[in-house]
């Protein structure tokens, strides 16, 4: 069974490419989505989402019977209304949902933690950041 980090990063992927608007916004010229964990990866220009686990569950073979966890998920884009659009579509996608978790139950639906806005220069072009932390919470199936 994959590690509940993997497992609830993938209940969020799937969450998020279930929005049409979101996912025409990542996709790439290879028809693959530009989701990334922290940073973005290779060649790849804005738009994109990251997704990073902040704290919480655990990387281990035997994990515990339930997990906690909060994940920041956020738009880049050079364009500061697209990032905006974006870190909505994201807000719609996940808040209240309950996601589908590989080997595990969620006892909870998704909750929207802490907003965020932030701005930087990548290669001297300026990008903005909009998202939030998202928590996610879950029990093990009963085997």
């Amino acid at each position: 069974m994959p590690d509940i980090i993997s497992v609830a990063s993938g209940g969020f992927r799937n969450l998020l490419l279930a929005s049409p608007a979101l996912a025409n916004h990542v996709r790439s010229t290879n028809n693959s989505f530009k989701i990334f964990k922290q940073t973005a990866e290779g060649n790849f220009k804005a738009p994109y989402v990251l997704m990073a686990k902040l704290f919480g569950g655990e990387k281990n073979d035997n994990p515990q019977r339930s997990f906690d966890m909060i994940f920041r998920i956020g738009a880049v884009s050079v364009d500061q209304v697209l990032t905006e659009e974006m870190a909505g579509l994201i807000e719609a996608a996940l808040v209240g949902q309950w996601p589908v978790l590989n080997g595990w139950e969620p006892w909870a639906a998704i909750t929207q933690v802490q907003p965020y806005n932030e701005g930087r220069v990548i290669q001297s072009i300026p990008h903005y950041e909009n998202g939030a932390q998202y928590r996610i919470r879950a029990v093990k199936d009963k085997e």
